[in-house]
């Protein structure tokens, strides 16, 4: 005779707990029909029912419901274990414990007693007492989880993830603060003292007070940083040009000057006429910024050097 198959069980979905209590908004429903219509036997529908009911009123509303007492009603003695559908539910019911079934509810419960069966080791007492033993004197000598489980494969057989949570629980008295990992890190570096940025001795302010009246002018360049246009103050830098020759000649001097005078007061096509073409300026790029009507200018001259 060949052996009958086992039947696989599935655990309850939130869907069919939802369908449970449906059913219950009836007078009297019948664990029967109610595990015709989920597919179910009708153990699995009243088990679930009493196992997942909870406190409908008083002292622990929403835990989960014990054993009823024997003073308690008959409804909560048997099927249907709550009272769902009973006409007293709301008035004049006189028995202290009311129990009632919620979907919600008993899907949070039955995810919690998961949860909960999976906590611990899977081993016995004995065992992991002398795995933990071993895995303490490990870390003591400095030892990684990782180097544990590799080299005590042959007493227990766990992973390092294991080893560390099992240090993160505080079994066997341990803790985190014994792993050399998890206390340890590089020597900060001390911040430096700042110092100021050198430029050479050729572009520094002793060599600028240094230089005549004159000579100043053509030594330095000058900038604005204008904010917002409500703003009655900017920002002014002046630049050391690292040019160590002569300035512009005598004409290309007098030229500037004349437009810088004439450009605050001067049109537009006149501030934007170009240079004559006598006028040029020595290497290294130098130029005159001048402060006008409307922000910073910048006449730019050619870098070539004079015809």
């Amino acid at each position: 005779m060949a052996e009958r198959k086992q039947k696989r069980y599935f655990r309850l979905t939130r869907s069919e707990r939802a369908s449970i209590e449906r059913e219950f908004g009836k007078r009297r429903p019948s664990a029967r029909d109610v595990a015709r219509d989920l597919g179910r036997s009708p153990a699995s529908i009243s088990d679930e029912v009493k196992r997942n009911r909870t406190v409908a009123r008083g002292p622990g509303k929403g835990e989960r419901a014990g054993d009823a007492p024997e003073d308690a009603c008959a409804r909560l003695q048997a099927w249907p274990w709550t009272c769902n559908g009973c006409q007293h539910r709301r008035y004049g019911c006189g028995k202290a414990l009311r129990c009632e079934y919620s979907a919600a509810r008993a899907q949070t419960l039955a995810d919690g007693l998961l949860s909960g069966a999976r906590r611990g080791v899977n081993a016995k007492e004995y065992d992991f007492e002398r795995a933990m033993a071993t895995i303490r004197s490990d870390v003591a000598r400095g030892l990684s989880p990782a180097q544990i489980a590799c080299g005590r494969a042959d007493r227990f057989k766990v992973h390092p993830t294991t080893i560390y949570r099992w240090i993160a629980a505080g079994y066997a008295g341990m803790s985190d603060a014994e792993l050399r990992r998890k206390v340890g890190y590089k020597p900060r570096r001390e911040p430096s003292a700042a110092k100021p940025t050198s430029h050479g001795p050729e572009r520094s302010y002793k060599a600028f007070s240094a230089l005549p009246e004159e000579g100043r002018a053509r030594a330095a360049e000058m900038d604005t940083v204008i904010g917002l246009s409500k703003d009655s103050q900017c920002i002014l830098t002046l630049y050391s040009k690292p040019c160590k020759g002569p300035g512009l000649p005598a004409s290309a001097r007098e030229d500037v000057e004349r437009r810088c005078r004439g450009a605050r007061h001067a049109g537009k096509s006149d501030r934007e006429a170009p240079l004559p073409a006598p006028v040029r300026a020595r290497p290294h790029g130098q130029r005159v910024r001048v402060l006008g009507h409307g922000g910073p200018r910048a006449l730019g001259l050619p870098r070539d050097g004079p015809d």
